[in-house]
């Protein structure tokens, strides 16, 4: 489930902008 959950994340930061990749954690939280 976590690499579910991370895989998630991952595409998220790719698609996120610089404004909001800026107060996201460098790794997903458990």
């Amino acid at each position: 489930m976590w690499l579910s959950r991370a895989s998630v994340y991952e595409k998220m930061w790719q698609a996120a902008p610089v404004e909001t990749g800026a107060f996201l954690p460098d790794v997903p939280p458990t």
